[in-house]
This record gives C-alpha cells, sequence and structure tokens, in this order.
C-alpha cells in the first residue's frame, strides 16, 4: 500500500500507511473505547454485585445477631433457639429453665471478626448479669460463631460447655 505523508497533531511530519491511518480513524477509535469500557463496566458489575450481596450478608448479619442477643437478654430462649445450630439447637434449649433464672445487666461485643465475603463472622460477647436470687454480678465473654446458610439464613454456634459451667455457679 502507498505510504502517505501526514502531519502529526504536534506539526511534525511523519509517515504511515493508508491502513494504518484508517484503523485510527476516530469512528474506530470511539468504537473500541466503548468495547474496552463495556468490558470494564461487565467486571465492576460482577465484582459490585458480590460487594452488594456481601453487604446484604452483613447486614443481615447485625440484625441476626442483635435478635440473638435480645431474646436471651429477656428470656426468650425458644426464640433465640431459631438462631442456634441445628446441630446446637435441643443443647441449648435443654439450658431455658437456668436461662430464664439469669438477669442480664449489661452486654457488649468485645470483638467482630468476619471474612471477606461475610460468611462467617467470630464474636466475642461479653455478657454481665446474676442469677438469680444471688445478687453478685458476672461477667464474662462468650464466643460465637456465625456463619451464612443459604437455606436458614445466619446460624450460631455457640459454647455450651462454657455456658453450662457458668449457670451452674463456676468461674469461666
Amino acid at each position: 500500500m502507498p505510504k502517505r505523508s501526514l502531519r502529526h497533531p504536534s506539526g511534525a511530519r511523519t509517515r504511515t500507511t493508508l491502513s494504518h491511518h484508517r484503523a485510527d480513524a476516530p469512528g474506530r477509535r470511539v468504537s473500541r473505547a466503548l468495547a474496552a469500557l463495556a468490558v470494564a463496566g461487565a467486571a465492576l458489575l460482577s465484582l459490585g454485585c458480590e460487594t452488594l450481596m456481601a453487604m446484604d450478608r452483613k447486614d443481615d448479619f447485625e440484625v441476626a445477631q442483635n435478635y440473638f442477643t435480645q431474646y436471651v437478654r429477656y428470656g426468650r430462649i425458644s426464640h433465640a433457639a431459631i438462631y442456634v445450630d441445628p446441630d446446637q439447637r435441643s443443647a441449648f434449649l435443654s439450658l431455658e429453665p437456668d436461662l430464664t433464672n439469669l438477669r442480664f445487666t449489661d452486654y457488649d461485643k468485645v470483638h467482630v471478626d468476619m471474612d471477606d465475603e461475610a460468611k462467617e463472622v467470630t464474636v466475642t460477647m461479653r455478657f454481665s448479669g446474676y442469677i438469680q436470687p444471688e445478687m453478685i454480678e458476672r461477667h464474662v465473654d462468650f464466643e460465637q460463631t456465625w456463619r451464612h446458610d443459604e437455606e436458614e439464613g445466619w446460624v450460631v454456634r455457640l459454647e455450651i460447655d462454657k455456658i453450662r459451667r457458668v449457670l451452674s455457679g463456676e468461674k469461666p
């Protein structure tokens, strides 16, 4: 193909082939730019969807963990049990008589560790309270391991043995 002498935008003379000149035509550059944007947009959208799903799971976790804690705090153990891992649910429910004698004065999240995909969370909770008729306040830290289950939502695994020891009056 014959070579043409073209002027560069800077004013310098350049030599290029006609076919190269056509490949850089404004319409082709726009098409390439749009294609690149479409690919980049699709990649960002897929990352964005994962991020939004993780954010939704995080919000759902906050709600589930709060409900669970409130149900336990106010002695509504059968309501709290719906959040407990099915493998531990009957053991948790067996604690109901002792848990209803427990009066919480305060609780706090001491540490929260959530994985990047918001599918598993480990929470260290500090509970303060007393067992009736004793009026001696105790402070106990319990670890909760929460995982997101597609069918059941957020479920928690508890330190059942530690809870039993505390309820029986042993020091943790």
